[in-house]
């Protein structure tokens, strides 16, 4: 075995002094030294003597003439003692101790890394090397199981480039760990992209015009993998189709929930109404959805979606009730009440004569629970003391979605489950006997529990699902992700719970340690891309990008009890976040932010690049005060206790957001934030939240936000040397313009006057914000702290409290100063693995508008 086979990767303390003699790659070593250097040339085997024991520990450093055979860490690999030695003469290596005494005539090797090749032309029976290489990555992973239980060298998994379609995740777990601080490494190799799809290719032979109509393909999907059926997302081209929807914001159409005036829990769930829009002269407007054409086949698969403040919730229907067919019951009641108030309004305001409403075209929708119900736990009272839906309920239906009949836009698509069809609409310039079109069937490519030190290089994640909320349950969004799931949920007038169910992670991984991906692309995925959850420890994710993401791009830590007050294995910590391009995040889950960390310490988020998000760039924290220590009422409504008596700190502490470039953020949902934050960021300011050195712009005026938003009993944080433009206030948004004609125009009218009297946010501020927050150096362009709900508590101590300014500056007077900030924020450089052509970043040049 010559040098130039070995791979060096750590040079190894061990429990000897030393200083080498001799001559050539065999040296005696016969005197003590802290430090002694052993030259070799061609044999990466050296004979050593050692004539003293001493349990002391010294570093012995290997180095060689040509540096060109060394990796870029020009480190050893490994050393280790020969087997063949004599019981009682073999040592172990490491730090010193009574353990690790070396005795005389031991051999010391230098060992190799040990690889193995992935190709889409292997075959899983072979070995595994580069000449016989496996087919598809758990093949390396079960060889390394079998063969390497006792190896304590790094291994490399070689996937060459390619598209690998897995059948299942990738499944790893703690016998799938590096040893002794050695590591397993999953890299594609060989120069090209290396692909792991979650999907089945629609071929293009399949595609065809279909027969109602030719503007619309349509391919039989019957032969293809059974999964593809609850896919929740297709790709054509690789870029995202819409799935069928109608216009936004409906005519018509009218959710109601019924809450008992005298006891909330008796609530009816009523639904959601509908009567036609019409003209002057009684005729239909051709805008006019009509609920009682739909399907009745497929009507259960039809989500309404609805898009209250910052939430999204979709909800699936479950039956159409025909007006003359209500005839009993609390919802009847209140449809009648309804019809007959419609049609005089429709007589009194609008039209010159009588206009008589096809009870026909009139009736009720009811909604699957137990998403509807969850929809709606929120409620208030009126001014006549009756309960009402709070403004962050299902008051108002956004579009519905997922139904043949909405398919009627280019680019729109519909899945058939029943007779295995697919239907897509084309783009222009889209020709369908060449289009390229995936359709995901896997909701996980890779889980891993209880692994550490496992790496990840140079791999292409794409093409995955999740198909919960094609349930009954739904997605209905606590906020960020994090969902109302189960039956026993309890109505409230916070508008938040304190049990919530993550959305999962595409790749997801949990009680793991050491794990790096580096130089990965992350693409074209139905859920959170990247979820490290509870009890991820010294874990790193940079230079990577992620584009065109369902849900969030990262998740870290979460949000249970095990996470905010966890033992020393479910604590989340010492984790870093770097170099990482994102852009468009929350595609399809409009309210989950960029990064979202949950409790957790010692995070650093740093040098990222965040661009195009629905709701926040990054959320850091959970509670609302409510699992803080003291009477922390972060939410409106809430009492002291209701989440039960918290005495001790959270994790959150040493947590830092620096040097990243947020743009154009909030284009969605809204009550958002560039940086946004909840509950106790420490235990002081010496321990919390540091935000410095980014660069935070471009908000979208049309919905509102505080570009630093400290909301719900936020504590503890340190804001400094940030700079923020094009920020502008924004406005609240309640839904579009609403026609005349609309028999629910006195519900719904006052809505788009509402979003442009009520401004909302400025470069800072919050919402029953605690305060202990720090500004410092910061260039803006609002100097005053936003707060749309002031606090004072039963002491009368009005909140936020010490919020403390030194030296911010109006960046209209100072660009010069605030570019040398932006021009080192963001992202620093373009991995390698990835092309020129995907690292789209804005620019660093302010430019004031």
């Amino acid at each position: 075995m010559t040098l130039s086979k070995v791979m060096f990767y750590s040079v190894l303390t061990i429990a000897f002094l030393a200083v080498c003699g001799g001559s050539s790659s065999s040296y005696g070593i016969t005197s003590s030294s802290t430090n002694a250097t052993i030259e070799l040339e061609s044999s990466s085997i050296i004979t050593t003597n050692f004539d003293t024991l001493n349990e002391n520990s010294a570093t012995v450093t290997f180095s060689v003439d040509d540096e060109s055979i060394l990796l870029p860490q020009n480190r050893i690999e490994n050393v280790i003692t020969d087997s063949s030695l004599n019981p009682g003469e073999n040592t172990t290596t490491g730090a010193g101790g009574q353990d690790s005494k070396i005795l005389s005539s031991t051999f010391l090797l230098l060992r190799q890394t040990k690889n193995y090749w992935v190709s889409t032309t292997g075959d899983n029976d072979n070995n595994g090397s580069q000449e016989a290489p496996f087919r598809t990555p758990d093949a390396a992973r079960e060889a390394i199981r079998k063969n390497d239980t006792d190896y304590h060298g790094n291994i490399v998994v070689n996937i060459e480039a390619g598209t690998y379609r897995l059948k299942n995740e990738l499944i790893l777990d703690a016998r799938d760990s590096g040893k002794n601080g050695h590591t397993i490494t999953y890299r594609g190799a060989g120069g090209g992209t290396t692909r792991l799809y979650g999907s089945e290719e629609i071929n293009s032979s399949k595609w065809a015009p279909c027969g109602h109509d030719s503007s619309i393909y349509c391919a039989d999907i019957s032969d293809k993998d059974s999964r593809v059926l609850k896919s929740r997302q297709l790709y054509v081209n690789h870029q995202r189709a819409v799935r069928a929807k109608t216009d936004d914001y409906p005519g018509g159409i009218m959710p109601y929930y019924h809450y008992d005036k005298t006891e909330i829990t008796n609530s009816d769930p009523v639904g959601i109404m509908f009567m036609p829009v019409l003209d002057n002269d009684g005729a239909t407007d051709p805008s006019w959805i009509d609920p009682s054409t739909w399907d009745n086949d497929t009507f259960q698969e039809i989500e309404a979606v609805a898009l209250p403040q910052w939430r999204m919730l979709r909800v699936r229907l479950d039956q159409l009730i025909h007006y003359p067919d209500c005839t009993t019951g609390i919802r009847c009641q209140d449809l009648d009440a309804h019809y007959v108030s419609a049609t005089e309004y429709f007589d009194i305001l609008h039209f010159p004569t009588t206009i008589t409403i096809d009870p026909n075209q009139t009736g009720l929708i009811t909604l699957q629970d137990p998403g509807w119900k969850n929809a709606n736990l929120s409620y208030t009272t009126d001014l006549e003391g009756k309960y009402t839906s709070q403004v962050w309920g299902f008051t108002r239906v956004a579009y519905f979605e997922n139904a043949l009949q909405f398919l009627d836009e280019p680019g729109e698509w519909y899945l058939d489950k029943k007779n295995k069809m697919l239907y897509y609409k084309p783009r222009t310039g889209e020709t369908m006997s060449t289009a390229v079109v995936e359709l995901p069937k896997l909701e996980t490519l890779l889980e891993v529990n209880g692994a550490e030190n496992v790496h990840f290089e140079n791999l292409t994640f794409a093409y995955a699902t999740w198909t919960d909320p094609s349930s009954g349950t739904g997605y209905v969004t606590d906020q960020s992700g994090y969902l109302i799931t189960g039956i026993d949920n309890e109505y409230n007038t916070v508008g938040h719970v304190q049990k919530v169910t993550g959305t999962p992670g595409n790749i997801s991984l949990q009680y793991v340690n050491h794990i790096e991906f580096r130089g990965n692309i992350f693409e074209h995925l139905g859920a959170v891309a990247l979820n490290f959850g509870t009890g991820t420890q010294n874990c790193v994710i940079a230079d990577n990008l992620f584009e065109d993401i369902a849900s969030a791009a990262i998740n870290l830590g979460g949000v249970s009890e095990k996470d905010y007050a966890p033992n020393d294995l479910q604590l989340t910590k010492n984790n870093t976040i770097r170099n990482n391009l994102i852009r468009y995040t929350a595609q399809d889950y409009y309210d989950a932010a960029a990064i979202f960390v949950g409790f957790s310490t010692h995070t650093r988020i740093d040098h990222n690049t965040i661009a195009h998000t629905n709701w926040s760039g990054i959320a850091m924290g959970w509670g609302w005060g409510l699992l803080d220590p003291g009477e922390n009422l972060g939410l409106d409504g809430a009492t002291a206790g209701m989440w039960g008596p918290h005495t001790e700190y959270t994790p959150n502490s040493f947590n830092e957001i620096t040097n990243n470039r947020i743009y154009k953020t909030v284009k969605q949902v809204w009550d958002a934030g560039a940086v946004y934050t909840t509950g106790y960021q420490g235990s002081s300011a010496d321990n919390g939240l540091l935000i410095e050195g980014n660069v935070f712009s471009d908000r979208n005026p049309d919905r509102a936000g505080n570009t630093v938003y400290s909301d719900g009993m936020s504590r503890f944080i340190n804001v400094r040397n940030n700079v923020m433009y094009n920020n502008p206030i924004g406005n609240v948004f309640f839904g579009k313009t609403v026609s005349k004609h609309d028999p629910f125009y006195i519900q719904y009218g006052l809505d788009p006057i509402l979003n442009t009297l009520i401004s909302y946010g400025a470069d800072h501020g919050g919402c029953r914000t605690y305060g202990d927050i720090n500004y410092d150096t910061n260039y803006w362009q609002y100097a005053i702290f936003f707060d749309i709900c002031p606090y004072t508590d039963d002491n009368g101590i009005s909140y936020p409290i010490s919020l403390n300014y030194s030296d911010n500056k109006s960046i209209a007077s100072h660009v010069s100063e605030a570019q040398i900030i932006a021009d080192s924020a963001g992202v620093l450089y373009r991995p390698d693995s990835i092309p020129e052509s995907r690292w789209i970043v804005p620019t660093s040049t302010i430019e004031l508008k």
